[in-house]
């Protein structure tokens, strides 16, 4: 699955609702967090990274308010793993009852727990990003998809996402979705152990809410 995928925009709607999915970031491997999966949890690994093609980029991030433009930019995937509203700041993550969000920078890998129903993995919210890490500057990008998971498989990638955008609401033009299975086994090991193994799904687009 060496090629680029491009994703039909209108498939990947983009939805505004906030639910917790429990997130890991990076950190020691941990045996029992594999231990920690439910029957029907699986961890969701892929990423994800923005190319803005517009010369005027760094002054319409004035006009939003930007004034630190030393930090990089973040990110948060969200997921419907717990029905529960949660309320997230940068710097300062909240926890939820059930988890905690990571906030990843552009091409970090996320490693996200979400629910599986009847072999059905079905990722209905949006991606909130960050320009330069400024709360004014935040936009949500589709992440709308739906993959069949194989019977016992509890580590799933998704692909790397990249998204292009344009003008000054930064509306999306294109999404492809690039395969780098390697790195993403790498990043999966170091968090989860080195005797864990990722299955590649086919994402398709996932139907309306």
């Amino acid at each position: 699955m060496k090629k680029i995928v491009a994703l039909a925009l209108a498939a990947l709607a983009i939805c505004s609702a906030t639910y917790a999915a429990e997130t890991y970031g990076a950190k020691k491997s941990d045996k029992k967090k594999q231990e920690s999966l439910g029957f029907n949890e699986i961890i969701m690994v892929g990423s994800a990274t923005v190319k803005v093609d517009d010369e005027n980029f760094d002054f319409y991030a004035k006009t939003w308010g930007v004034t630190d433009f030393s930090k990089s930019d973040t990110y948060v995937v969200y997921g419907d793993a717990y029905e529960e509203y949660a309320r997230l700041f940068w710097g300062s993550v909240k926890k939820s009852n059930n988890g905690k969000f990571g906030v990843y920078e552009p091409g970090q890998y996320f490693l996200s727990k979400q629910k599986v129903k009847k072999g059905l993995l079905s990722s209905a919210w949006p991606i909130k990003w960050r320009f330069y890490s400024d709360p004014n500057f935040e936009i949500y990008l589709p992440f709308r998809f739906e993959a069949s998971v194989p019977k016992g498989e509890k580590f799933v990638y998704v692909g790397d996402f990249e998204y292009h955008l344009e003008g000054s609401d930064f509306h999306v033009t294109k999404v492809y979705v690039r395969d780098n299975y390697d790195q993403a086994q790498e990043a999966l090991r170091r968090e989860f152990g080195d005797d864990v193994q990722l299955c590649r799904v086919e994402i398709r687009a996932g139907e309306q809410k």
